[in-house]
């Protein structure tokens, strides 16, 4: 069978942020931020499923979570990191989730990336601990 899908960045739809800028900053912040980003990829997987694109199943399949926001030099916290990594294994068993940026780092500042990356490994290490005790 021939799959027809699409993978990407998280969609920014018009009300979330700037269309058409690149790097467009978001409109909202914090909590609402967050609940907008999850609400701007259900509708993006409906609009998937109502042009005929496979949606791809989590079964047998294994997911990496974009805990690290590249479109912004703010570097996130572990706890921060955590968090979206304890929301994720709501969804997808610890044995499948990857611990990831949500995109590539290579237009980030050398030592944004390096910070990034660090909150990344203390996140994903203090899920890990939490899971095996």
């Amino acid at each position: 069978m021939l799959t027809t899908t699409i993978v990407g960045s998280l969609p920014k739809p018009a009300w979330l942020a700037t269309p058409g800028q690149l790097w467009a900053p978001w409109r909202l912040g914090g909590e609402a931020l967050d609940e907008a980003k999850r609400d701007a990829a259900i509708l993006a997987v409906r609009e998937q499923e109502s042009a005929g694109l496979d949606v791809v199943t989590l079964r047998g399949k294994q997911v990496a979570v974009g805990a690290i926001d590249i479109a912004t030099e703010r570097v996130e916290s572990g706890e921060q990191v955590s968090s979206i990594l304890r929301q994720a294994l709501e969804y997808v068993p610890a044995e499948r989730l990857l611990a990831s940026t949500n995109c590539g780092m290579a237009l980030l500042r050398r030592h944004v990336a390096a910070q990034k990356l660090r909150a990344l490994v203390q996140g994903a290490s203090a899920v890990r601990k939490e899971l095996h005790h």
